[in-house]
């Protein structure tokens, strides 16, 4: 009986379908993943974004994919607006990567005589609040985030 069971778990720990009590689920071979970040040199993941960072949003693909695609995504402020609507080409040399990503930045304190051309006549509370990104591969809408901007 021992000898079934033990045979069981290797047979369907490579599935994710046989895991201890802490373990998380595996994710599906087709799932699309999102990872946001204000540091792409560390990647550490991140919810909330001052409006002054970058915020970096990673698409990861459930494969690598070589060739010609488009990679595509749009945001959206707290009260639903399209903030930006970006589409990239893209075009990977074999044997492909399986991650692409994008950036979004909303303004630059630094220049403070300019952060209302970013915002458009001041209105920066506008972009306080929980924004929604939604990722595109060839067109095809693929994955959605969220996340918190905070302009105070």
């Amino acid at each position: 009986m021992l000898d079934a069971l033990l045979l069981a778990a290797r047979l369907l720990a490579p599935l994710g379908l046989c895991a201890g009590p802490d373990a998380a689920p595996a994710p599906a071979a087709d799932t699309y993943r999102v990872e946001l970040t204000n540091d792409p040199l560390s990647r550490a993941p991140a919810t909330t974004f001052k409006c002054s960072q970058k915020i970096f949003a990673y698409l990861h693909l459930p494969k690598p994919e070589a060739g010609k695609h488009t990679l595509g995504a749009r945001w959206y402020r707290p009260d639903g607006q399209l903030q930006e609507d970006t589409k990239v080409a893209v075009n990977e040399p074999p044997p492909g990567s399986d991650t692409m990503y994008l950036w979004l930045k909303l303004a630059a304190p630094e220049e403070a005589d300019t952060v209302d051309i970013f915002f458009g006549a001041g209105d920066s509370e506008d972009f306080d609040g929980r924004w929604r990104v939604d990722f595109f591969w060839d067109d095809r809408k693929v994955q959605t985030a969220g996340f918190q901007v905070s302009c105070s």
